[in-house]
């Protein structure tokens, strides 16, 4: 049985980065995190070493995990994947989506919809695309 979907996204070495945007834009929490370097019997140099192995970040009431690949990896960034954020109150949307979306690209911006929510779209600094959604009526 599943007992719950998490959304994984991989990085280029700035995982780092990503985890301090979403833990200042979204009061995300970093429940455990391992260090390349972590790795028992580990030979990587420094630069590698220090780079995100596996992160697990709780962001409301879910789950992201990350990481950064193997250095001799690479990540297409963009269009894959994708995290939605449910909140509970429409007015909390508005000031996170426009800390995440410094630097990055506004796909749709926050408005009422035609579903009865409240819904934006964006693609943050590091090319993972974030949705937010709320339902207007509770």
């Amino acid at each position: 049985m599943i007992r719950a979907t998490q959304p994984y996204l991989n990085f280029n070495g700035d995982a780092a980065d990503a985890i301090e945007l979403y833990t200042s834009a979204l009061g995300a929490e970093v429940v455990s995190i391992m260090r390349w370097g972590d790795m028992p019997n580990a030979d990587f140099p420094p630069e590698v070493a220090k780079r995100v192995m596996h992160v697990e970040l709780k962001i409301g009431e879910g789950v992201v995990m990350a990481s950064d690949v193997p250095p001799d990896q690479k990540v297409e960034v963009g269009s894959t994947t994708s995290v939605m954020l449910q909140f509970t109150e429409p007015g909390e949307i508005d000031g996170k989506f426009d800390a995440l979306a410094k630097g990055g690209q506004v796909l749709m911006p926050v408005e009422n919809t035609f579903w009865n929510a409240r819904y934006g779209m964006l693609v943050d600094r590091f090319g993972i695309r974030w949705q937010f959604h709320c339902p207007l009526d509770g």
